[in-house]
């Protein structure tokens, strides 16, 4: 057990954190994907999705009403990948500094 941790864990945390972060970021983007296609969540729960969908024949009148969900949404992604790159850091894992394979 001590060779998990001392060993592999400290080798692999950088790409977990990567990982995890691109695969939450894909998970917002598929469920919002599919909730603007009608797949996805019934019309009373929210969803930026849905609620990109229910504005599209707004946008001529209303473009802020398109925008905002969007803005939202694409500013939830860029918050989870800079969360996970600020956390590396602090973990002291700098991936700047590593040369590549």
């Amino acid at each position: 057990m001590s060779i998990i941790w001392n060993e592999i864990i400290p080798n692999v945390r950088d790409a977990i954190l990567v990982e995890g972060a691109m695969r939450w970021s894909w998970m917002l983007l598929g469920f919002s994907s599919l909730s603007f296609l009608g797949f996805g969540v019934s019309p009373p729960t929210p969803d930026w999705g849905l609620m990109i969908s229910n504005a599209r024949g707004l946008m001529s009148f209303a473009y802020w009403s398109v925008i905002a969900p969007i803005v939202g949404l694409s500013s939830l992604i860029i918050g989870i990948n800079l969360t996970a790159d600020a956390f590396a850091k602090a973990l002291g894992i700098d991936r700047s500094t590593k040369a590549p394979v």
